[in-house]
């Protein structure tokens, strides 16, 4: 690839609008959310080994040719790089939510992900949970679902996967039961993962459900679980017959009230002291720089 081609010291001008004192920082890239083995084998062939050096990235129309990586990720990238590295939030675009009329909702399938036997649902302070205690029940709860969803018109789905997997998931296993899939397909459904992206950039290595959660204080009760085991423990159970642990059924409910505890700290972060309010991103000829303000409320 010919002579590595390292990004150079940062010294801007307050003129300039670029973020000062980059700190060099010694995390490997991996760190930073975005980077798999195709990223970090194009940046470490290059000599790019460091958070702090992605940091100092500015010269994004020579590094786009040199890595093969748009401009617009490799953009993206940096500013996690400088997230990171500084342990601000920083906020990209304004992030609206309706304030009622929620339905937050968190499935679990089968290890293949095509069969349902646990929906989770929080709406107006109340949780319930419809359980197929057999595959046999699996139609039924479905049915429970969509006349829940007909008895709460005018509300919106809340979901988090980055995937709508919750969404396409029920979907799928509906019309495989020959159900009317009308209803829920018009119904208004938003991914809060997909949105969390776009409006916000963590210090944080991941967007995960569990990890995100944790990062912004929900206390989970069974942290020790993953989607996996929960999987397994409900064919042990199906195919044994020995109950299903308590356990299995409060994971899911961890998951539903997580997706409302994301909300709520995201809308109050605007008067959080620890959030850069990306005001305006340049992409300018040769240079690609961030001009940053405080946020309103904390003026």
């Amino acid at each position: 690839m010919g002579e590595a081609v390292k990004p150079r010291d940062v010294q801007p001008t307050e003129e300039s609008g670029v973020i000062q004192g980059i700190p060099s920082g010694s995390y490997p890239i991996e760190s930073i959310y975005g980077i798999g083995r195709r990223y970090s084998e194009a940046l470490r062939g290059i000599g790019v080994e460091t958070v702090g050096e992605v940091a100092k990235i500015t010269d994004i129309d020579e590094f786009e040719e040199l890595l093969g990586i748009p401009a617009k990720v490799l953009h993206m990238i940096r500013l996690r790089a400088l997230s990171y590295i500084s342990g601000e939030i920083m906020q990209a675009e304004p992030f609206e939510f309706p304030s009622d009329r929620l339905i937050f909702i968190d499935i679990e399938t089968d290890p293949a992900c095509r069969r349902v036997w646990l929906i989770g649902l929080l709406v107006d302070g109340w949780f319930t949970q419809l359980f197929a205690d057999s595959w046999d029940e699996e139609r039924l709860i479905l049915e429970k679902f969509q006349s829940f969803l007909e008895t709460h018109r005018g509300y919106t789905l809340v979901s988090y996967s980055g995937t709508s997997f919750d969404y396409r998931v029920t979907l799928n296993a509906m019309r495989r039961h020959s159900l009317d899939t009308t209803f829920l397909e018009e119904y208004p459904h938003i991914d809060l993962c997909t949105l969390l992206r776009r409006c916000f950039i963590f210090p944080h290595h991941s967007y995960a459900l569990k990890e995100l959660g944790a990062y912004l204080g929900y206390g989970f009760r069974r942290s020790e679980l993953d989607g996996l085991q929960v999987s397994l423990a409900y064919l042990r159970h199906v195919e044994t017959g020995v109950p299903l642990a308590n356990s299995i059924l409060e994971y899911n409910e961890d998951d539903v009230r997580t997706v409302k505890h994301l909300i709520d700290r995201c809308l109050k972060l605007r008067r959080c002291s620890n959030v850069t309010y990306l005001g305006r991103v340049h992409f300018d000829t040769g240079r690609v720089y961030v001009e940053t303000k405080l946020d309103p409320w904390l003026q």
